[in-house]
């Protein structure tokens, strides 16, 4: 009972967000509280190793985080519409990635779950489902095409990473 409670959660106020506010509203509120602690929460699991970051759960995440740039993987972990992804930041604070990598996976990924669930939330009042269904297919075809090309996604962030990282520091 506890598992179905924890899957329901974090979508439902995203949907039930669309309903009551708006897409906007609900839209920029999800998003960006959603983001800002993913990202302390990855903060933390860097600065404070336990247990819970060594569990179980937490090393299979890792292990699937871990073939290659986990950049790519950690924006599909954010796109999967029902996934609980409350051990991602722990597992992902163990990986290699940087800190601002981290956050722009985290800020990327889940903008296009968080957009699909706030919109779905706004067309379920005019009974959309067509809409909704369109939706939920054109994200699988994203992580598709995001799983696919994961290689040169990688590189290509690795690369303008590095320069971006140039320019603003002026080195």
């Amino acid at each position: 009972m506890e598992r179905g409670l924890r899957l329901v959660d974090f979508w439902s106020i995203e949907i039930a967000g669309g309903m009551a506010y708006g897409f906007f509203k609900s839209f920029v509120t999800c998003h960006l509280s959603f983001v800002f602690a993913n990202v302390i929460i990855f903060a933390f699991g860097r600065r404070v190793r336990s247990d819970f970051v060594d569990g179980e759960k937490t090393a299979k995440v890792f292990e699937f985080l871990s073939k290659g740039d986990p950049f790519v993987m950690l924006l599909l972990c954010f796109m999967v519409p029902v996934m609980p992804n409350g051990i991602i930041p722990y597992a992902a604070s163990a990986t290699k990635i940087s800190g601002l990598k981290y956050a722009l996976s985290v800020f990327l990924g889940s903008s296009v779950q968080i957009f699909m669930m706030c919109a779905i939330g706004r067309k379920i009042l005019t009974h959309d489902y067509l809409f909704m269904v369109i939706i939920i297919l054109l994200d699988f075809i994203l992580m598709f095409f995001l799983y696919r090309y994961k290689d040169q996604i990688n590189s290509f962030v690795t690369k303008n990473g590095r320069a971006l990282k140039r320019k603003i520091l002026g080195k």
